[in-house]
């Protein structure tokens, strides 16, 4: 029995260690690709001066570097929001979007990017600042579901609905817009990692970390938590507070990552059960730094794919995301939370 622990232990730690490789592998590989070819490889990039090196050089650390680091933080960030809620709702199929507050980070951005220029008062708001607003407003909404409920199934029907009822008002927003402004927000709604400017990626990485330090804390409860609530309290675990702790970060991290990139999805669904596929454990000490370098991987590999095309024409990123989370979350529902 002790040799079989001390196996596994060993296939989860080499299982995490692979996701680690393949995330960092990705990152390079996303500054080797792009519309424009660039000898990355080649040592005259680095030892020239010409025109067309420091073009290169341009593309590469001042548009590649800060988009491949936005897509580093911003899928391990989903990632960790969909385990983290995974474990909330007790269900396998939750995700960043569930709660509502990617819906309510759109809305923040719709009434930037459509309604104030209809308004004729345009630059008075970033559309980041708003979606962050639209966010904070339905995590509030949320944390006072959860205090006078304590429900989780209220607070999941509350969020599903508050998602449906703010997507409403957008669509009739956009219904009624300039077209100039419609395809602006249409180009937003698409997402992308491009949009982050390297003076705002230092923000993302604290809190980012920030919020990953705090889900590493609480890993232990995340743990007895699954195990139902009777246990979890008689273990000294306070649900009411741990309830709290997991919706605000979740509601920190989607709303950031939504309001500088748009609202990715796929991500934050499809990671965490990735991630299992490599680890094969339920132990959330694992599973966190796991799951976060898997949704790095994800994210990674959909800004590659992407920026393929080439000659200036890119994927829209919500559509590679959906092609590569779709058999994930297929292989959930025909196969069951993980594989044992």
């Amino acid at each position: 029995m002790y040799v079989i622990e001390i196996v596994n232990k060993k296939q989860k730690y080499r299982g995490f260690f692979l996701l680690v490789i393949l995330s960092f592998l990705l990152f390079i590989l996303n500054l080797l690709t792009g519309s424009a070819g660039i000898p990355f490889l080649s040592e005259n990039i680095f030892h020239t001066d010409g025109a067309r090196t420091i073009i290169w050089k341009t593309i590469i650390f001042e548009i590649r570097f800060p988009r491949a680091v936005s897509a580093f933080l911003a899928g391990g960030a989903l990632a960790l929001a969909g385990l983290l809620l995974q474990t909330f709702f007790r269900n396998p199929l939750a995700g960043p979007d569930i709660l509502g507050i990617a819906s309510g980070a759109g809305f923040g951005a719709a009434v930037v990017i459509l309604a104030i220029p209809f308004l004729g008062i345009a630059g008075i708001i970033s559309t980041a600042s708003a979606a962050a607003v639209g966010a904070a407003a339905v995590t509030l909404f949320l944390v006072m579901i959860v205090k006078k409920s304590g429900s989780i199934t209220l607070t999941l029907i509350a969020g599903l609905l508050t998602g449906y009822f703010i997507a409403s008002i957008t669509g009739i927003m956009v219904r009624f817009s300039e077209n100039q402004a419609v395809r602006s927000f249409i180009n937003w709604s698409a997402g992308s990692f491009k949009n982050i400017s390297p003076d705002t990626l230092p923000f993302l990485a604290l809190v980012v970390a920030s919020s990953f330090l705090v889900a590493v804390i609480i890993s232990r409860h995340c743990d007895l938590y699954l195990l139902g609530d009777d246990y979890a309290s008689s273990m000294g675990l306070n649900l009411k507070y741990f309830r709290y702790s997991v919706i605000i970060i979740t509601s920190i991290l989607t709303g950031v990552v939504t309001a500088f990139c748009g609202p990715i999805t796929f991500i934050g669904i499809a990671a965490p059960h990735f991630c299992r596929f490599f680890l094969k454990t339920d132990k959330h000490n694992i599973l966190i730094p796991g799951t976060f370098f898997a949704g790095t991987t994800l994210a990674l590999a959909a800004d590659i794919i992407s920026s393929l095309p080439g000659h200036g024409i890119t994927l829209p990123l919500n559509s590679v995301t959906a092609i590569i989370g779709t058999p994930i979350v297929i292989k959930v529902l025909l196969k069951g939370y993980y594989d044992k």
